[in-house]
């Protein structure tokens, strides 16, 4: 009975090894001819916009978006309800950091290793699963004013011209 056991958790244990190659081969597939992040974000260039300035972190962003499983399932689409605006990095952080980097009119496609996209946790009611690699494809129409300061018009490190 042990001697079996070994071989059944021999076999898983190829098994996995096979699937871990057959992501990786998928994978490299799917990111030839992208731009490749020091993160590990990969991006390919749909259409050139004509926008000048790229968004930072506290700029509010509008898009369209179609996020797809690897297995072209698509989870997200602003197709129907048309266009969102959303903090620019209030997404996944893979996808915060691709839109920090497109400018207005820019259309990408941005393919997200699972560690950017939800990690480990996956996101089960949207059919993600644990570390899965997610597709977008995201178009960039607005950028909008700073997410508003809560310091604006008040500076903490001045008096005010009361004497305490």
């Amino acid at each position: 009975i042990k001697k079996s056991n070994k071989i059944i958790v021999e076999n898983i244990k190829l098994q996995q090894i096979e699937e871990q190659k057959k992501a990786a081969e998928a994978i490299k597939k799917l990111t030839e001819g992208s731009t490749v992040t020091e993160s590990g974000l990969a991006y390919k260039i749909i259409n050139k916009g004509s926008g000048k300035v790229n968004p930072n972190p506290t700029n509010t962003v509008t898009i369209n978006c179609t996020g797809k499983l690897t297995n072209g399932t698509i989870f997200w689409s602003t197709e129907q309800g048309g266009p969102i605006t959303h903090p620019a990095n209030g997404f996944v952080p893979g996808f915060s950091e691709g839109v920090q980097l497109m400018v207005v009119g820019d259309k990408r496609t941005f393919i997200i290793p699972g560690n950017l996209a939800y990690g480990a946790a996956g996101v089960p009611q949207a059919g993600i699963g644990p570390n899965e690699t997610l597709i977008f494809e995201v178009e960039l129409l607005e950028i909008n004013e700073n997410v508003e300061d809560p310091h604006k018009g008040h500076n903490h490190d001045e008096h005010d011209g009361h004497n305490h």
